[in-house]
């Protein structure tokens, strides 16, 4: 019973640490607002070449998906 309690303080001691002095929070800048914090790669915003690549294969598909339901809409009309 008293290594239970023991077990017990010892856990809600490593809940209740205080991260505002680690290592990793003396290093990063402070946190801005409407900005997320993260570690890794960030992603970076595509070209416009990218963009109109992209949305020339979506009109496409758009096209694609249209003709199929016509074709449908005729063969099981």
């Amino acid at each position: 019973m008293i290594e239970a309690e023991s077990s017990q303080n010892l856990q809600s001691t490593q809940d209740s640490t205080n991260w505002t002095n680690d290592i990793y929070s003396k290093v990063k800048e402070p946190e801005k607002r409407g900005h997320a914090c993260c570690l890794g790669k960030l992603s970076h915003q595509a070209s416009s070449s990218q963009i109109s690549y992209a949305n020339n294969r979506i009109q496409k598909l758009e096209n694609l998906l249209e003709n199929l339901v016509v074709v449908l809409k005729v063969q099981f009309a």
